[in-house]
């Protein structure tokens, strides 16, 4: 079969009719793939909806709870003599987290929150700056990466700050 990118005497269509069409031969693709993501997404976090993180991770959670404790937010006069300040934006957030909703578990769906804005902005940015199939392209390489599915379940700073900076251009 014939590529209908070329003609019958194999003269190629410009490259502007090429990308039209890998573009609606593409189209479904990223919302197929984007959709899985999400499933995935939502699958991991009723399976790691007991998750107690270790490290930093739990660090920030202990952090916050301590504040919580002493009605304070994050650096309290008790942490002015600490070696340094841990991600104080983050813990502030669980702080917030801690007072609005009375646990962690709400950090998933921030986090997944935060991720499927990171895609939307790549996607925002691909295209502006190079065009639509690029766009498409990184939403497909995004939501393929294992990491960016796993990024969502522990208490990180990795998801606000992208998520921030990102927003900020």
């Amino acid at each position: 079969e014939q590529l209908p990118l070329c003609g019958q005497n194999r003269v190629c269509l410009p490259i502007r009719k090429q990308l039209i069409y890998i573009m609606f031969k593409l189209r479904h693709i990223p919302i197929f793939v984007f959709s899985m993501w999400i499933l995935v997404q939502f699958m991991l976090i009723v399976l790691n909806w007991n998750f107690v993180p270790e490290s930093d991770f739990r660090a920030y959670q202990i952090l916050a709870e301590k504040c919580i404790a002493n009605n304070s937010w994050y650096p309290m006069p008790d942490n002015v003599y600490d070696n340094f300040i841990w991600a104080p934006g983050l813990i502030n957030l669980l702080i917030l987290q801690l007072k609005v909703f009375g646990g962690f578990h709400v950090n998933m769906f921030l986090n997944l929150f935060f991720n499927i804005g990171i895609l939307c902005m790549i996607y925002k940015l691909a295209t502006k700056f190079v065009n639509h199939v690029v766009g498409l392209i990184s939403i497909i390489l995004f939501c393929t990466f294992y990491s960016n599915c796993l990024i969502i379940i522990p208490t990180n700073t990795e998801l606000p700050f992208l998520f921030f900076s990102l927003l900020g251009l």
